[in-house]
């Protein structure tokens, strides 16, 4: 299993930093909620050529069309999320009033909306128009918590989450103003975790058991998800967020075990690993806490 050990060598931790040549590179984005950290890796070598700071639990993260990255603070008390530029250490917008616990967000890359969802009871989605201003907000009846979102090309966005009974997936058909309740296979009912629109259809992350997790990809046409294709993801753990699917592999944050860091499978053959970017020193000692939220911005 080939690995890159990532670690970092700029002298003042405690500020944001970018390396000068990070804004020519793919960048791979990855959040440390416990010590209020995104790290910035080069794609696909691991490379780590920045961090960014002065978060309040950064958890969601995403990217819009112009490859800027949106990172969500969940911590109560300070619910926003933030805009940076591609490579950029400054943020260059901050948005605010999406509920008190917010989780994940998703672009749409057709309208520009951004979705961010809110983890308080009601569960709710605030969608801002072309990323800024104030948020409608949508609120799932159906379910208790909403955890991750995800558009799809047609400006469809899917969300999931949990009720009294177990999972709930959800979507918010393009120009309504109301969530539809999708039924969902057998198989996903009593696990149902991390969504993602891979191009073609959603991606739907399954934990069968600390090792191995399995990818459902499924086609929604009808209020019914429909099992399209399946893959399984070998040395995979439980407590792995949103993945983030592009280029040929999907990318997990993987927070736990021997080797935390990012890693990567391929996509949507799935197997062995393809890759995991391990961190060490003190990136590692904090990476190793937590961080559910991993995106791809990519060089323009």
């Amino acid at each position: 299993m080939p690995q890159t050990s990532a670690s970092a060598t700029h002298a003042d931790r405690g500020k944001s930093w970018m390396l000068p040549e990070a804004k020519s590179e793919d960048l791979l984005y990855a959040t440390a909620p416990e010590s209020n950290i995104v790290y910035v890796l080069s794609f696909p070598s691991g490379k780590p050529v920045g961090t960014l700071s002065g978060f309040h639990r950064p958890l969601g993260v995403c990217v819009d069309k112009a490859q800027d990255v949106w990172v969500v603070n969940a911590e109560p008390g300070y619910p926003s999320v933030v805009e940076y530029a591609h490579g950029g250490t400054s943020p260059i917008a901050t948005l605010y009033g999406m509920g008190p616990y917010p989780v994940g967000c998703s672009v749409d890359h057709t309208t520009g909306n951004l979705a961010v969802t809110n983890w308080a009871s009601p569960a709710s989605v605030a969608v801002y128009a072309n990323a800024q201003g104030e948020p409608t907000s949508y609120t799932d009846s159906s379910a208790l918590w909403l955890y991750y979102c995800s558009y799809d090309n047609a400006s469809n966005l899917y969300v999931s989450g949990v009720t009294d009974a177990g999972p709930t997936f959800g979507e918010l058909p393009a120009g309504s103003g109301r969530f539809t309740q999708i039924q969902i296979p057998e198989r996903l009912s009593k696990d149902f975790g991390p969504i993602q629109w891979d191009g073609k259809y959603v991606a739907i992350a399954h934990a069968v058991h600390l090792e191995d997790k399995i990818v459902y990809r499924v086609r929604v046409s009808g209020g019914v998800a429909r099992v399209i294709d399946s893959l399984t993801l070998f040395k995979a753990a439980k407590r792995e967020g949103q993945p983030w699917i592009e280029k040929g592999v999907i990318i997990f944050n993987h927070a736990t075990g021997r080797y935390p860091g990012v890693r990567l499978w391929n996509y949507p053959s799935g197997g062995k690993l393809r890759k995991t970017i391990v961190l060490s020193g003190e990136l590692r000692k904090e990476f190793v806490t937590g961080g559910p939220g991993v995106a791809l911005s990519l060089a323009h």
